[in-house]
């Protein structure tokens, strides 16, 4: 069946390889009717199979977040890249009830960026970065340790300008830097270096109570054909404007003028709330809205609400759109 579909697919394009990804790549007849051979989760055959078929074009088709998978690339000439599984979250392969989703993704369901997302992005850009989080200890005794994703030489680490030390990246073997704190307070700082220069920084500092909404839009027009939509990221700040990613309040959406509500996604994997509904729980602090235009010019508001928290409003402007008629 695969040598048939490729000579089908030739000869109605032939500006391109055929490829496909194969689950058993050891399954030769298959692999041999392909331009490019894609291996799902089969790093362990790369080294192999390039010894045995040298000619063979391979690249990992399918491919899970741990580091071994871009090792796999990064250290053989003759591995092209991959492709992870996922990029962003997905409806499905939920796993055990009550997840409704599968939580592979380097994004969650609205699109927000989990820590693995800025791990990879550590080792595929070579634009400097750098990104720090807190992994709480537990217990009495345990300390906090804060983790930093980076793709500098090394990183020196500072509490309130105070250096609690410099860590190399090729002293890391699993490319993650770790600095054990015995408190959260203050604000700490990573300073990115090459070659002894500073050239990316980065801040975590605790979250205080929850104060007020930060808004921020990717529209301020939509077209009024009944289909362009805006995104509305709404964040859970405290009084100096820090995520509170223990923030849960239900947040109700109004809005008046020629648009409607089209979803709120929070990316709880937990969440079983309706995506219709005007009513949504944050989680982590966040969550998106969805709005969509009518067919009809005219100024949008959209106000937001939550139990403790000053109600907020954007606003969007919809914009009549052309006749299908008009010169």
């Amino acid at each position: 069946m695969a040598e048939r579909l490729a000579v089908i697919v030739k000869s109605l394009d032939t500006s391109r390889p055929v490829t496909a990804a194969l689950a058993s790549p050891e399954t030769n007849l298959f692999a041999d009717c392909l331009d490019v051979v894609g291996y799902n989760y089969h790093e362990d055959l790369y080294e192999k199979d390039h010894s045995r078929y040298p000619g063979r074009v391979i690249y990992g088709s399918e491919n899970g977040k741990d580091l071994k998978a871009w090792l796999a690339v990064e250290q053989n000439d003759y591995i092209a890249g991959l492709y992870l599984w996922t990029g962003i979250d997905f409806l499905g392969e939920a796993g055990a009830w009550p997840s409704r989703n599968s939580g592979a993704g380097l994004l969650d369901l609205a699109g927000f960026k989990k820590p693995v997302a800025f791990f990879w992005q550590s080792l595929w850009t070579d634009t400097p970065m750098v990104q720090l989080f807190l992994r709480q200890g537990k217990g009495a005794e345990a300390k906090s340790t804060i983790v930093c994703y980076t793709n500098c030489d090394g990183v020196e680490l500072l509490r309130d300008g105070e250096s609690l030390g410099a860590k190399r990246l090729s002293d890391s073997p699993d490319r993650v830097l770790r600095w054990q704190v015995p408190s959260e307070e203050g604000v700490f700082s990573a300073l990115g270096k090459r070659q002894g220069a500073v050239v990316c920084s980065a801040e975590w500092q605790a979250p205080g109570a929850p104060d007020r909404f930060l808004v921020t839009q990717d529209r301020e027009t939509l077209l009024g054909d009944g289909k362009d939509v805006a995104h509305i990221e709404v964040r859970i700040v405290d009084s100096n404007g820090i995520q509170v990613e223990d923030a849960q309040h239900e947040i109700i959406c109004e809005i008046k003028g020629p648009a409607k509500l089209i979803g709120m996604e929070s990316g709880d994997a937990q969440s079983h709330e309706d995506y219709k509904s005007n009513r949504r729980k944050a989680f982590r602090g966040r969550f998106l809205l969805y709005v969509q235009s009518e067919k009809e010019p005219g100024e949008v508001a959209v106000s937001l609400g939550a139990k403790g928290l000053p109600q907020v409003s954007v606003h969007i402007q919809v914009e009549a759109a052309a006749s299908a008629f008009a010169q």
